[in-house]
């Protein structure tokens, strides 16, 4: 009996086991406030927070609840059986299954850590504290550091700013701890030991890491991320292998691959590479980003900054307090900033020192409104030497926005220097990217400073390389090397080449009405006692090269120093067998090989120095023009050649001329207009001494009154004197126009002079519709010759005179 009994119960309980079983899962997100089994939570939002010293639990303001799902067991409905009217046919049913529902919501907690003490500074593990619930999931945990805050900020009562909230050291997520820190992922990479630090000295090693998670937090309401992240004084980085660094694309204020708020040292002890990649930001989006200095010593590496979107929104290759690059070499991309007055800078820092390894930096495209891409931004310095090597290249600025290769930014300061120098080796290429507004090579931004001094120096065999992109705004400006030191006051800057240095400058096209291409300009407008100069000397070589300025008012000029202002001065200077070749492209209104007016403006050749200047076509065109100004040569030689013009086109236009010794050669090209004028000297005063050599030639003037000569003196006091052994030869050549004048040395202003007392002189002038001669004054004027030789030769023309002096007219 006993036997069948256990039987029938074992029959019984495989009936049950088989029978099938459901669960029903449901959200309800809302307070639970029943028991159950916790089988998840929901990732926490914030793993973890800083705080100072003296923070008490209760105002560390943790999570008072978690999102958490929850299982509870449904109860069964009873057994029953189908009436089918009597016993003998009623029909037995299937027992009820079991049935489970998941719910998920917010629980209530408190949060507990064993060892926390608010008055000692630490990092301390929080847990929540749950009641009420069996707990089969893991348990969540938040970090929180104990620490000295900024003065400002806990005055204020604030979350520290970002540079000292984060905890110590995170790698891809991961909190470096003494625990985890011979294998910081340890599992997460899968792949060994790839991220290993060593606090003793400071020096986190990546061997062939590919970090692809961040560490995110929130701090004073703004979402962050790092792929690297430290807050230690130092940090030494190891690079073995090929490594990665990319912060994932994500809904964040602020990406950065690398962030350190100490220095950052890239060692010599590793040689691997290193890519670190920024992700999309609205604000702020970084491949490197060191608060303090940050030194690279060896190994290869890029990093590049991510797309920036929204309104003044910042994309950094590389952002340091200084850089300095003693080995290896360094790719770094600005990202595209795409709103309105959006920068993306390759490498930006207040000094950078290049002293041996390269550096190559270019800057996104800025598309916004008044964007701006530098491939190399500094506030104080660049330096490249010992062989070293910097690319620099900014990026497309196309809505009236600034593209420069190097931008060095002096504005708004007192009393303070900038400079970019080449030296030893070195090789600096900068190039900027085309642009509606300003496109540079080097650009030197010294506007509203006062008794500042900037400069770009090139010596000992360096190179410079500066090119300007293509500008098409209204006001576009292509320059190879920039200096705006507009509305400054006694402020200087300076450009200079020696020691068999190299600098090669040059603007690219510029389309708008009052379009500027040079290879170097100076920018002196409304500036009060400021100096704009260039000086190339010891077998420097500095070539400039402007190229077209198409509109109505463009300009184009190989070097340019614009002193339209108060008191300023430019100076061009070339001795000590230096050499200048400058040449202007074609423009609507000027063109000239060197541009300097203002009565501040002098151009110098000595010591075996040579100018080579050349104008373009345009309006008025000049080899070298010192307007108001003066020119001088005491040796060497000066090629100065003027372009065809409809009004005015001088080999030499200046204020004064003197040739005390060297050799210039001066070419007027044609002029076709009305009152057109070619000459070889346009000047008010020209002196031959000396041994100097002086040879000037007109072209052909074509248009009514148009005049062609040699020499063409104009102004009060205008003046032609040869003495010593000095030698001057003047020729004309044909003036066809109706009234046209031909003369090898014109005085156009009354009461001129010419004095010969030495040397010798040729005076030609060439075939005219109206009047031709050697030597001729316009209206008053005297010549006097007590010594040398005077040899004076009209051509064809109605009147035709070798030497005249006419009596002063009524």
């Amino acid at each position: 009996m006993n036997k069948r009994l256990f039987s029938m119960f074992l029959a019984l309980c495989m009936i049950v086991t088989m029978l099938p079983v459901s669960a029903m899962a449901e959200e309800i997100h809302t307070t639970i406030g029943g028991s159950g089994e916790i089988i998840s939570f929901a990732p926490l939002t914030e793993t973890a927070k800083a705080v100072s010293l003296g923070t008490s639990i209760e105002d560390l303001e943790l999570p008072e609840t978690l999102t958490a799902t929850v299982r509870t067991a449904v109860p069964a409905d009873e057994d029953s059986t189908q009436d089918s009217g009597s016993p003998e046919t009623a029909t037995p049913t299937t027992a009820a299954e079991p049935k489970w529902k998941e719910t998920t919501g917010d629980i209530p907690v408190e949060w507990a850590s064993p060892d926390y003490d608010m008055d000692t500074e630490g990092v301390y593990v929080f847990t929540p504290v749950i009641e009420g619930y069996t707990v089969s999931a893991p348990l969540p945990e938040l970090t929180v550091t104990v620490g000295e805050m900024p003065p400002i900020a806990a005055a204020r009562g604030e979350v520290a700013l970002l540079s000292e909230t984060i905890p110590e050291l995170w790698v891809g997520g991961v909190q470096v701890t003494s625990a985890n820190a011979s294998d910081v992922l340890g599992e997460a990479d899968g792949d060994g030991a790839t991220v290993i630090y060593d606090p003793a000295s400071g020096t986190l090693t990546l061997d062939n890491a590919n970090i692809t998670n961040g560490y995110n937090t929130t701090i004073d309401d703004r979402n962050v991320q790092f792929g690297i992240c430290s807050t230690l004084n130092a940090l030494k980085l190891v690079v073995v292998g090929t490594n990665t660094i990319t912060c994932p694309n994500a809904s964040v204020k602020d990406s950065y691959a690398i962030y350190t708020t100490g220095t950052l040292e890239i060692s010599e002890s590793g040689s691997g590479n290193l890519t670190a990649t920024g992700g999309t930001a609205s604000d702020i989006s970084a491949g490197m980003y060191v608060s303090d200095g940050l030194t690279i010593e060896s190994g290869s590496l890029t990093a590049t900054g991510g797309t920036a979107i929204y309104l003044q929104s910042k994309s950094y290759g590389v952002y340091a307090d200084s850089l300095t690059i003693e080995g290896g070499s360094l790719t770094a991309n600005g990202g595209a900033v795409t709103y309105q007055s959006g920068e993306s800078y390759g490498a930006y820092a207040d000094s950078l020192t290049i002293e041996s390894g390269s550096l190559i930096a270019k800057g996104g495209a800025a598309t916004g409104t008044f964007g701006k891409s530098y491939g190399v931004y500094a506030g104080n310095s660049v330096s490249v030497s010992n062989d070293g090597t910097l690319t620099a290249t900014g990026g497309m600025a196309s809505n009236s926005g600034t593209s420069a290769g190097v931008y060095l930014n002096n504005g708004d300061s007192t009393d303070s220097n900038g400079s970019v120098s080449v030296s030893d080796g070195g090789i600096l290429t900068a190039t900027g990217g085309m642009a509606s507004t300003t496109s540079v090579g080097v650009y030197v931004n010294n506007i509203s400073s006062n008794g500042s001094t900037v400069s770009v120096s090139v010596s000992d065999d360096g190179e410079l390389t500066a090119k300007g992109g293509t500008a098409s705004g209204t006001f576009g400006t292509s320059v190879g090397v920039y200096f705006d030191n507009r509305s400054s006051t006694d402020s200087t800057g300076s450009v200079s080449v020696s020691g068999s240095g190299k600098l090669t400058a040059t603007g690219d096209a510029a389309s708008g009405t009052f379009g500027t291409s040079a290879g170097v300009y100076f920018d002196n407008r409304s500036s009060t006692g400021s100096t704009g100069s260039v000086s190339v000397s010891d077998d420097g070589k500095l070539t400039a090269t402007g190229d077209a300025a198409s509109g109505s008012q463009g300009t184009s000029a190989g070097v340019y120093v614009n002193n339209n202002s108060t008191d300023s001065t430019g100076r061009v200077s070339v001795s000590g067998h230096g050499e200048l070749t400058a040449t202007g492209g074609m423009a609507s209104a000027t063109s000239a090989g060197v541009f300097s007016n203002g009565s501040g403006s002098s151009v110098s050749v000595s010591d075996d120095g040579s100018l080579t200047a050349t104008g373009n076509a345009a309006s008025a065109s000049y080899g070298v023009s010192a307007e108001n100004g003066s020119m001088s040569i005491f040796d060497g030689t000066i090629t100065a050649q003027s372009g065809a013009a409809s009004s005015t086109s001088a080999g030499v236009y200046s204020g004064s001329l003197s040739v005390g010794g060297g050799m210039v050669t001066a070419t007027g090209g044609t002029a076709s207009d009305i009152s057109g004028k070619s000459a070889g000297v346009y000047a008010t005063s020209v002196s031959v001494f000396g041994s100097g050599e002086l040879t000037a030639t007109g072209d052909a003037a074509s248009e009514t009154n148009g005049t062609s000569a040699g020499v063409f003196s104009n102004g009060s006091g205008s003046s032609v004197s040869v003495s010593d052994d000095g030698s001057l030869t003047a020729t004309g050549d044909e003036a066809s126009g109706f009234v046209g004048t031909s003369a090898g040395v014109y005085f156009q202003s009354s009461n001129g002079s010419m004095t010969v007392s030495g040397g010798t002189v040729e005076a030609t002038g060439g075939t005219a519709s109206a009047i031709s001669g050697g030597v001729y004054f316009q209206y008053s004027g005297s010549m006097t010759i007590s010594g040398g030789t005077v040899t004076a030769q009209s051509g064809t023309a109605a009147t035709s005179q070798a030497m005249n002096t006419p009596p002063p007219r009524p």
